[in-house]
């Protein structure tokens, strides 16, 4: 698993990322909701042409709110799919590698943040543990230790 380290501002990567990050804050399923936290989790596909395979992902609300987090994506997810392609194509370009297969990206609204992590494996390390849902959606929280 690599996380995104901290690289120049003229690194297209960096653009790339911040274009996604844009894209999910001023989607429209998220632009009038009290989030605190985004977290989106996105395995895609290789072949001709590149495509989003499967995307899930939480929004996170305040703590003492009911309920603390609900499993939302943004709508329409055309140009969030869109702008996840774009950053693992430019990234594969700069790395010289082939491009990741899975990804999440978190959003902390109150110090206007993201993240984003990364992996090239076959098998995605953020799948939900159902037995134990709400800690695990909670372990994903923007800003959690």
């Amino acid at each position: 698993m690599n996380s995104h380290e901290a690289v120049p501002a003229s690194d297209p990567a960096v653009e790339a990322i911040m274009v996604l990050a844009g894209t999910i804050v001023q989607n429209d399923g998220y632009v009038d909701k009290p989030w605190t936290g985004i977290t989106l989790i996105a395995t895609a596909g290789w072949q001709e042409p590149f495509y989003v395979k499967e995307i899930f992902g939480y929004c996170y609300y305040g703590r003492d709110h009911s309920p603390a987090w609900r499993a939302e994506l943004p709508t329409p997810l055309d140009d969030t799919e869109a702008a996840i392609i774009s950053l693992a194509q430019v990234m594969a370009e700069r790395d010289e590698t082939a491009p990741w297969n899975h990804c999440m990206i978190q959003i902390d609204r109150a110090t206007e943040s993201f993240d984003g992590s990364y992996d090239y494996s076959d098998q995605c390390p953020w799948r939900p543990d159902f037995s134990r849902l709400d800690d695990w959606v909670e372990d994903l929280r923007p800003g959690s230790p």
